[in-house]
């Protein structure tokens, strides 16, 4: 299990892509709509260098967090008519209608951190189904080198409102029972609700009732703020439980990570990288140029970060230290 891990281990220094763009289209507009999670607000800063880079013009729409929310937020994007837009993580149930109106229109949709196929209104997706799929199995194989056949774990998910993380848990849960007839592993859904209020009191209380878990997949890095803390209080200590999730983009979780204060390995989620990805996506697209190559996970570069490893435990970092040098080359923009 280690050798599929260990080249995961190292930083990548591609962002993937080799094929360059056309050119740069001028006076474009897009709309962002933004989740109320901080790796959200992290997002529209990355887009928002990525924009400026390129000279177009940035909405930022806040969705909120309720279903009546984020169809308001949807609603509202319709009525603004941008040359594009950008959506994250929710169901597309949610805001059905106002994606046929925007596809009527002839305005591209590219929607990031999702379980649904492309098509019928969103013109592509970075980091779909497939993507979640890959990183459940990733952080599985990663606990199970660690662990081996002693890995107990359990899985957090709040797929309710974020459905890519109940895809990632559940492959998590797939990998672990099809490497390991010893372990366990069990899929815990949380309500939404309790995401900044009560999530770090009722992961410390499921924990306390099992305190044979061993191992933990978080889903998002963002969800350990507050973790050890509770966790503390419920008398249980970072040499009992592992922690392990998608993220950092998150300054108090890469706190935890540098101290191996319970987040004991983070799996690089590029947020950084992925709003450069989705510029790149609409250059291509506005340009009539196959824009299918800024989705392909196959070209999506994967880091396993750890304590040893971490750049830095009081800002975010890129996964490709170098990123944005090489996209402006791909853009025609390189100084």
């Amino acid at each position: 299990m280690y050798e599929e891990i260990s080249p995961l281990l190292e930083r990548p220094t591609s962002i993937g892509l080799v094929e360059p763009a056309e050119s740069v289209p001028a006076d474009m507009e897009l709309i962002f709509l933004q989740c109320p999670l901080p790796s959200c607000e992290a997002l529209a800063q990355a887009l928002k260098a990525a924009i400026d880079e390129v000279g177009w013009n940035l909405r930022i729409i806040s969705t909120g967090g309720t279903p009546e929310e984020i169809k308001s937020a949807w609603a509202q994007a319709v009525r603004l008519a941008p040359d594009g837009v950008i959506g994250i993580t929710h169901d597309r149930l949610y805001f059905e209608s106002e994606l046929q109106q925007l596809k009527a229109k002839d305005i591209p949709v590219l929607r990031l951190n999702v379980t649904d196929p492309a098509g019928n209104g969103v013109t592509g997706n970075i980091l779909g189904r497939d993507a979640y799929e890959a990183a459940g199995m990733t952080i599985a194989k990663y606990a199970l080198s660690r662990a081996g056949e002693d890995l107990n774990a359990v899985a957090f998910t709040v797929g309710e409102v974020i459905p890519s993380l109940q895809v990632m848990a559940e492959s998590y849960k797939k990998t672990v029972e099809a490497n390991c007839d010893s372990c366990t592993v069990e899929v815990v859904e949380l309500p939404s609700t309790s995401i900044g209020k009560d999530f770090p009191s009722r992961i410390a209380s499921h924990l306390r009732r099992n305190p044979d878990v061993n191992w933990v997949e978080i889903g998002l890095s963002d969800f350990m703020v507050g973790l050890p803390a509770a966790l503390r209080s419920a008398g249980i200590t970072p040499d009992q439980v592992q922690f392990m999730g998608l993220g950092a983009y998150n300054t108090a979780a890469n706190g935890y990570l540098a101290e191996d204060d319970f987040l004991t390995a983070v799996l690089t989620a590029a947020s950084d990288e992925q709003m450069w990805r989705a510029v790149d996506f609409f250059i291509r697209e506005f340009n009539g140029q196959d824009s299918s190559v800024s989705t392909d996970l196959s070209t999506w570069p994967t880091w396993i970060v750890t304590s040893e490893t971490l750049p830095s435990s009081t800002e975010t970092f890129p996964t490709v230290a170098d990123f944005k040098e090489q996209y402006r080359a791909l853009w025609g923009l390189a100084n």
